[in-house]
């Protein structure tokens, strides 16, 4: 009888601590992603930081999230055997939510445009039916949805397709003349444009009636360990979003991101 209600103890105690983590830290993967997220001097830094270190000060109790930077493909591994806690930045997919449990909203919403040299003076319609005379710079390993962009490539609309594995060589092939533009999340480009003092270089291309085009919209979450935390905390968590979107916290911290002088 003892042994048996020791057996139950631990089966309880293994159950609260899922339901109800306990104080200790939070660690959260994810891959070097400037500005959303991104190690200065070791100290983890960004746009997706900072909302998630919002989160977890307003959960209760509190708790303390260390950062940890991979390769994509690791990070994704640490998070699916329970290593770590947190994958973020992620997109949604089946295979991950047999493992994870995603915080059903909204991290970041990345926009993805087309770049191009300043004064080519290029307009392109939202369907890119356009397209044929102009070469492409995309990048490597980049699925680009099932939208309009992503049927121009199948469908060979573009002159020339170059492949890329960064925004620097992205942008570098561009002002040496290989491509006319590459597709690219807005945010971080112009991010690495002021970094290294090419804002002036580089536009974005427009529609005709002269709105940023947009050729797709990706929006990406929090994805918990399923061997870690429960339904309850996670949906708790997502709670605590919704209310920093209803607050302006949410904003408050983009425009940190997304504001230049």
């Amino acid at each position: 009888m003892p042994k048996l209600l020791f057996l139950l103890f631990l089966v309880g105690l293994t159950i609260i601590r899922t339901v109800f983590p306990d104080n200790r830290y939070i660690t959260a993967a994810t891959l070097q992603y400037p500005p959303y997220e991104y190690s200065e001097n070791d100290i983890p830094k960004g746009l997706a930081i900072d909302i998630i270190r919002e989160i977890f000060k307003r959960t209760t109790p509190t708790r303390e999230v260390k950062f940890y930077f991979y390769p994509w493909a690791r990070a994704v591994i640490q998070v699916k055997t329970g290593k770590n806690d947190i994958l973020f930045n992620a997109g949604k997919n089946k295979t991950r939510q047999q493992w994870g449990r995603y915080v059903n909203s909204t991290l970041i919403l990345q926009q993805y445009a087309l770049f191009t040299r300043k004064g080519s003076n290029i307009s392109l319609t939202s369907d890119l039916l356009n397209t044929q005379q102009y070469s492409i710079g995309i990048r490597r390993g980049y699925l680009y949805g099932s939208g309009a962009l992503r049927q121009a490539l199948d469908k060979g609309k573009f002159k020339t397709i170059y492949k890329t594995d960064s925004v620097e060589q992205s942008v570098h092939m561009l002002l040496a003349g290989r491509t006319d533009f590459f597709v690219a999340d807005i945010i971080p480009t112009l991010y690495y444009l002021r970094k290294q003092a090419l804002i002036d270089k580089l536009e974005m291309i427009k529609t005709p009636n002269n709105k940023n085009l947009i050729v797709l919209e990706w929006p990406t979450y929090l994805l918990f360990s399923k061997k870690n935390f429960s339904k309850k905390f996670v949906a708790n968590v997502e709670a605590i979003l919704n209310n920093m979107k209803k607050d302006g916290t949410y904003s408050s911290i983009y425009q940190h991101y997304t504001t230049y002088n």
